[in-house]
């Protein structure tokens, strides 16, 4: 009885039994878990997955120009004003005469630059 009551109060002995009722605690918990919910995890990662899915759409669509979201039409907007901005510019400092030579649309379009667009920019980038 004395060499029970000596194993029971062995700092070392208590050490490892505590360890033992935790690692079979973690156990038990994992695996209950896995268990009972097997499939609850099956369609939660199908929710996830369509969640996933929808949202790469939805992304792929506002970078396209093509989503319903409010930003986008003020985007579009600016864009334009930019552009008509840029092209009253150089129409009314007269920059095209000003920067422009025989040699510059064909530097532009050896260069990959092709458009009026391009040429209106640019004349404005050269006039400051």
């Amino acid at each position: 009885m004395d060499n029970l009551v000596d194993t029971l109060t062995d700092p070392k002995f208590l050490t490892a039994l505590f360890a033992a009722i935790a690692a079979a605690a973690v156990v038990f918990s994992l695996g209950a878990t896995f268990f009972s919910s097997g499939s609850n995890i099956k369609q939660r990662i199908r929710r996830v997955a369509l969640e996933r899915e929808k949202m790469r759409a939805e992304e792929m669509a506002r970078l396209r120009g093509t989503g319903a979201s409010a930003d986008a039409p003020a985007r579009s907007i600016r864009h334009a004003a930019g552009r008509d901005y840029m092209k009253n510019v150089v129409e009314r400092f007269s920059l095209e005469k000003a920067f422009m030579d025989d040699n510059t649309i064909d530097a532009l379009a050896r260069a990959g630059y092709r458009g009026q667009a391009v040429v209106t920019t640019y004349t404005k980038s050269r006039g400051g």
